[in-house]
């Protein structure tokens, strides 16, 4: 694919979504991936199946003439980040060095750029905090169009609360395909 194009990284995108959906469809919630970045995730105990998702995918990449760069693999480890993400023993949790980051996040915010910012940070981790919309509803009222900008202990609990489910210890297991 030539360099700068504008919408290179979307087109490759849907080229891997495509070319992996066999992976997807036979082994769903165990194999990832975002852009280049690639995840097998198995229990422990199934090292086969952990194999046998690594040879498909490794005849797909031969048969679509891709390739990977050996230097920057990483095979049957036990525990890894990705993308933000700590995942031990195929049990998925926000990476431990980014939760100090996150608890020393401001709670009190000046304007909607902070908002934003807030959210974007916050809704990355969305999955690890159940009724995230519903506790993020005050803090999206704000970014309403011609809305006055008016930060009230509500708000403020959102944000506490939010940031108060990001930082404890919650786990997302990968589905159980039987």
């Amino acid at each position: 694919m030539p360099f700068g194009l504008c919408n290179a990284p979307a087109t490759f995108t849907r080229m891997l979504n495509k070319v992996f959906h066999p992976i997807y469809a036979r082994y769903p919630g165990l194999f990832r991936h975002y852009m280049d970045d690639i995840i097998i995730m198995t229990p422990l105990d199934q090292k086969e199946l952990h194999t046998e998702i690594a040879h498909m995918f490794f005849d797909i990449l031969e048969k679509n003439s891709l390739y990977l760069k050996p230097s920057k693999c990483e095979f049957f480890q036990t525990e890894v980040n990705y993308l933000g993400i700590h995942v031990k023993n195929g049990e998925l949790m926000i990476d431990p060095a980014k939760i100090a980051g996150i608890r020393n996040w401001p709670t009190t915010l000046k304007n909607v750029k902070e908002v934003r910012s807030t959210l974007g940070l916050l809704g990355y981790h969305h999955p690890w905090i159940p009724n995230f919309s519903k506790i993020a509803k005050p803090l999206m009222d704000l970014l309403g169009k011609g809305r006055e900008f008016v930060w009230d202990q509500v708000c403020e609990d959102a944000v506490q609360k939010l940031i108060g489910l990001v930082t404890s210890e919650p786990i997302i297991v990968s589905p159980d395909p039987d």
